[in-house]
């Protein structure tokens, strides 16, 4: 089962599955649930009151893929810009290289973004950021993140770009399109999903995706993880540098907090040196040392067991 990255009406659907040479049957379900079984595709396309639809059967990844690409072209129709006019596009990406042990141990992570601006060709990148996820709440660099995880780093990612075009970028009112591969990271900022870990960060980029879209056209534009897109690639390799503790001075946010930065990517190295004693074999205790030395003594000179502490000798 896949879910779209973003919200469409019953219409849009429809005139995407038309395009795909479907003809639309709506069943009514539960909750106002609408189902369209799939005549050319092994799959059912529902769609839920508030948007969201749900992809699911046995060609469930090539029609989802097959609706995105429709409803992306949909969505580029309805920009409020001119064909070919000016646009900011900003890759986000966050890396955790032992996401498995976040939230057991201190974990690296970083955020990196690529920023595009659209209104020549070939586009070329702008600026580059990267940094790694500060978990030290007093840091004034500090965007509410608990734990440096995949989620936390890309959280940060989009906190960071969204922070950008409100302070930094040189154009106020020039449309943004932010690209993405988590879909968790589209859910937290829709609102789609509640938060139960690291809230405080997500009402942060909640409230920082708010307050762009008050100032500048601003959509959401989600692209496959590593599938040669070279804006993503790229963002892809400057979070990897975050976890590194490595922090780009082209955010004057960062480079205003030069002090804490150093702090924070210094802290990020720590957790690094610690991830891998955690990972490397541990020692063992006392007493499981203890009694494996009195086996082997046991099996190489019987009489030696009986001046081992607790091991009975062999008879």
């Amino acid at each position: 089962m896949g879910r779209l990255s973003q919200p469409y009406s019953l219409e849009q659907v429809e005139q995407a599955l038309r395009s795909l040479g479907e003809t639309p049957i709506w069943s009514s379900l539960p909750r106002a649930l609408r189902q369209h079984k799939c005549v050319n595709f092994k799959a059912f396309v529902n769609v839920w009151p508030g948007g969201t639809v749900l992809v699911q059967g046995g060609e469930a990844p090539k029609l989802e893929q097959a609706l995105k690409e429709r409803l992306g072209e949909a969505i580029e129709d309805r920009e409020p810009q001119a064909e070919g006019g000016p646009a900011w596009h900003l890759f986000v990406d966050g890396s955790c290289p032992v996401n498995k042990l976040a939230g057991k141990v201190p974990t690296a992570a970083g955020w990196g973004i690529a920023v595009y601006r659209f209104d020549q060709r070939p586009a070329e990148i702008f600026v580059e950021l990267f940094g790694p996820v500060v978990t030290e709440a007093v840091s004034p660099l500090s965007l509410g993140a608990m734990c440096g995880s995949n989620n936390t780093g890309e959280l940060s990612a989009m906190a960071e770009a969204l922070l950008w075009l409100r302070d930094e970028c040189p154009e106020e009112r020039t449309p943004a399109v932010l690209h993405y591969d988590s879909e968790y990271v589209a859910n937290i900022v829709l609102g789609r999903n509640r938060a139960h870990k690291n809230v405080e960060l997500a009402q942060k980029l909640q409230g920082l995706y708010a307050e762009v879209q008050a100032s500048r056209p601003v959509r959401l534009s989600h692209v496959k993880g590593h599938s040669g897109c070279a804006g993503n690639e790229r963002a892809d390799q400057l979070a990897a540098q975050g976890t590194e503790g490595r922090f780009s001075l082209q955010s004057k946010r960062w480079a205003k907090h030069a002090e804490a930065a150093e702090a924070a990517g210094l802290a990020n190295k720590a957790c690094v040196i610690t991830v891998k004693v955690e990972k490397g074999r541990r020692p063992p205790t006392p007493a499981t040392g203890r009694a494996k030395k009195a086996r082997r003594l046991a099996l190489a000179d019987p009489g030696d067991a009986e001046s081992s502490p607790g091991v009975a000798p062999v008879l």
